[in-house]
């Protein structure tokens, strides 16, 4: 299984896209922006961590203090 993240352009765009990936029988879900955010926020969180920008203990106990 693989999982893929697209952003369209318009509604227009993303009502075809959705019929398509539907009559392919591929599962699609909206994410509201909420999710959004929490989505770009994780990617540049991993990259940091990737590109030795920040240590993954340091976003941990960051993270921590806000829940």
């Amino acid at each position: 299984m693989e999982t893929f993240v697209l952003q369209t352009h318009d509604k227009k765009e993303s009502k075809l896209l959705a019929a398509l990936l539907q009559k392919m029988n591929i599962k699609i879900t909206k994410l509201s922006k909420e999710q959004q955010e929490d989505f770009v926020f994780g990617k540049l969180i991993k990259d940091a961590v990737k590109q030795g920008e920040a240590k993954a203990s340091s976003i941990e106990k960051v993270i921590s203090k806000w829940k």
